[in-house]
């Protein structure tokens, strides 16, 4: 069936609050989408989303998922995030589709996007989907699994940071700078008050010079991450946006289908930082749930894939194995009390991101070669 593309004509609409499960029924009712059901999503803090159970079966499925943008993010209208966003992600959806057909990993392909009223109707990844971290804390994700899932995971990244350096690829996401503003503040922008504020209980000791190295840091990558950006990036890669279809409920599941969703921080970046990201909440679950092998197996996994489907050479191998230790770290220190305060390994492992942090920042081959990062490195 022919996919509706055409972001001049949007569906003609009344007022309607389409933040809520009513106004989005409205709002498709005139489409060729209309509604049953529209079920608010849980998952996703930028855009309001939610599962649409449709009258008739569109390309062979009986649900699609539309996304509506506000001004603001959807977990907090004090939270500025421009409307732009959803522009960048449907872009990137349909570029992912295009350079990575036939994959391992895909993302869900656009099916509309209404530019007037801020709405992407985009394909559903499944009913029965589940995101990558669930599957893990749940023992539904065996070690052959895990291995499978990382290995997937990496050749698709790599492909992505090799086939986005092209300065075509550049400027068709350049303008996404709210994207930058938002992965800029959310980590580099929060980490010295995290340092030196109340949020870690008890404080941590650092020196004036820890301190002075961690500012280091933030200027630093800042910087680079406006002025110099190596190639398209995801932006958010964690395992809550990794959505996986597995053929069972047992530990030994197969899984059928890895989708990577939530695409609005696409932009110009560092590789290192995705690589980075994923790892620290890789590693946090190895920390902090009873499948520490399993989170442990699909890291080293991914990074070795990576590895060995990228085009660096040894001096760009350790440049970006810098920069994603250094991230890993980064991210561990400011996400960590906040995503995973009730358990009591969290502080443990705010204080191993520290370490992390400041000793991957300058580090040697040798530190490298052993460090949360090990495997970027042949």
């Amino acid at each position: 069936m022919a996919v509706d593309l055409d972001v001049d004509k949007p569906f003609p609409t009344s007022m309607m609050d389409l933040t809520t499960e009513e106004g989005v029924s409205h709002y498709l009712a005139s489409s060729q989408w209309p509604s049953t059901r529209v079920q608010r999503l849980s998952g996703g803090s930028g855009n309001f989303s939610f599962r649409v159970t449709l009258v008739t079966a569109f390309n062979g499925a009986s649900t699609v998922v539309v996304k509506h943008a506000k001004n603001y993010a959807a977990f907090s209208k004090d939270f500025p995030f421009a409307v732009e966003r959803q522009h960048y992600e449907a872009e990137a959806l349909r570029f992912v589709r295009t350079i990575l057909k036939d994959e391992a990993v895909t993302v869900p392909e656009v099916y509309h996007e209404d530019i007037k009223e801020r709405v992407l109707i985009i394909a559903d990844c499944g009913v029965d989907s589940i995101d990558l971290k669930s599957a893990v804390l749940a023992g539904r994700v065996s070690v052959a699994a895990a291995i499978d899932i990382g290995e997937r995971l990496g050749r698709f990244m790599a492909k992505l940071h090799k086939r986005g350096r092209g300065k075509d690829v550049m400027a068709r996401f350049a303008g996404n700078t709210d994207a930058l503003r938002v992965s800029t503040w959310v980590t580099y922008g929060r980490l010295v008050d995290v340092l030196t504020g109340p949020r870690i209980q008890p404080p941590l000791a650092l020196s004036e010079t820890q301190l002075d190295v961690a500012r280091d840091i933030v200027r630093r990558r800042s910087t680079e991450m406006a002025e110099t950006p190596e190639t398209l990036t995801m932006g958010d890669l964690w395992p809550g946006n990794i959505l996986l279809s597995l053929s069972d409920s047992e530990a030994d599941a197969h899984v059928s289908a890895v989708n990577v969703i939530d695409w609005e921080l696409a932009k110009p970046g560092l590789p290192g930082l995705d690589i980075g990201q994923l790892c620290a909440e890789l590693y946090c679950l190895e920390r902090m749930s009873e499948s520490s092998s399993t989170a442990a197996e699909l890291r080293r996994a991914f990074l070795k894939a990576y590895r060995q489907n990228s085009l660096s050479d040894t001096e760009t191998s350790l440049s970006l194995a810098r920069v994603a230790a250094t991230h890993a770290g980064t991210h561990l220190t400011v996400w960590t009390a906040g995503n995973w305060a009730a358990y009591s390994q969290c502080r443990d492992v705010i204080d191993e991101g520290v370490e992390i942090m400041l000793n991957g920042f300058e580090a040697s081959e040798q530190w490298l070669r052993s460090s949360i990062v090990a495997e970027l490195l042949s």
